[in-house]
This record gives C-alpha cells, structure tokens and sequence, in this order.
C-alpha cells in the first residue's frame, strides 16, 4: 500500500468542519517524528509509483491467466471506517496513485500483458517474452496488427510490428512471442518495452514495461 496526503486530508476535514478520524493526526505525529515532513511530497509520490506497479503486476498475472472468464473490480475507493488504502480514489471520490487512463492500459476490457520473465537483466542476454491479448468485449473486432519497441534513454534498441493478429472472440490470445537481443551497454539504463494493438476497427490498446539492464 501507498502513504497517503494525511495534511491535505486534516486540510479538507477542518475546511468542511467535519471533525476528522483520530488516526489522521497520528499518522502526521508518526511522520514528523521520523523526520519526513520535510520531503514529504516526494516520499509520497514515491509510494504511489510502488503502490500502482504492485497492482500492475498483480493485475497483469490475473489476466494472463487462462482460467480467467471476466474481470470485476472489487474496490474502487477507499474508506475511512475500514482505513484502507487499496481504492484507486480516495473516501472524497479524489484520485490518487494512478490516472485512469494509465491504470486501464492494464485492467480495462482489452489489455496486452508481456510475460516478461524478470525486471533485471544483464547487457547482451537474450530474453523471451511471451505477448498476450486479454479481452472481453461482446462483439471484438476480428484482427488487429501488433507493433513494439524497446526505447532506452536516448534510442530505441529494437522495434517491429505483425499483421493480422486474430483477435475475434472473447477471452485470451496468445499473440507471439517475443525474442530481443538486450543492449551491451557500458553503465546501467532503464529501458521501457512497448507493446501496441491496432483493432481492424480503427482502436487502439498498449501497454508498457520498464526494465533495466546492467
């Protein structure tokens, strides 16, 4: 789970005259005597890039799974009476973590999922990545083209693309697979694979991955 803006959450109580949760002034007491009020807004922002790459990777699992028949979002927002923080908005319907567009690039009705087989990898290794389709609409659009590349910081490392990707039916599609030979680099760079399906249809689905290689 993420931190939470416990100041602008104590802001917003007082301004509406609520009287707020006792656990609110506890977190703020907790913080500041650890020292993090001052950098606060970072360290923040840096547990909700972790929160939201756990749900992609729990998210992501699921889909890939061949027993799946549909998908339900059992949470949405976050509640002060069970003091969680595993909603994509808060308790005041405000977003947090995610945008919505980022988090539907992987659980809306059509998703691409890579199988990427770890996040670390060293310069000149030879990775196979499996690419799959999940979808449940009611009427898919028949074939799509994929197309991906591998960007690095200042270039892109490998691309391609594939026609006719059968995609007619509801449920998971084995696309391909996925064969790149990692840069030899000469210091440590993140690298971001990115996957994309044109519908026959005129729409559009792609997803991301970051990985680094040493």
């Amino acid at each position: 789970v993420s931190w939470r803006d416990f100041y602008a959450l104590r802001d917003k109580f007082e301004k509406y005259g609520i009287e707020k949760p006792w656990w609110i002034e506890e977190e703020i007491k907790m913080l500041e005597e650890k020292g993090y009020k001052e950098e606060f807004p970072k360290l923040l922002q840096v547990t909700k890039n972790f929160q939201t790459r756990c749900w992609k990777t729990a998210i992501e699992g699921i889909r890939g799974s061949k027993l799946l028949a549909g998908f339900h979002m059992l949470q949405f927002a976050d509640t002060d009476k069970y003091e969680n923080s595993n909603g994509i908005v808060d308790c005041f319907d405000d977003y947090h973590g995610v945008e919505q567009e980022e988090f539907k690039k992987f659980n809306s009705d059509t998703v691409i999922v890579a199988r990427l087989p770890k996040n670390s990898f060293f310069g000149d290794d030879t990775v196979k990545i499996p690419v799959i389709l999940s979808q449940f609409l009611i009427s898919p659009p028949t074939t799509a083209a994929f197309s991906y590349s591998l960007d690095g910081e200042k270039k892109v490392y490998s691309k391609g693309e594939m026609e006719g990707a059968e995609t007619g039916e509801s449920g998971i599609y084995d696309i391909c697979t996925l064969e790149i030979k990692l840069p030899n680099i000469k210091k440590a760079e993140k690298l971001t694979l990115n996957c994309s399906l044109l519908f026959c249809d005129g729409t559009k689905t792609s997803n991301s991955w970051d990985l680094w290689v040493f």
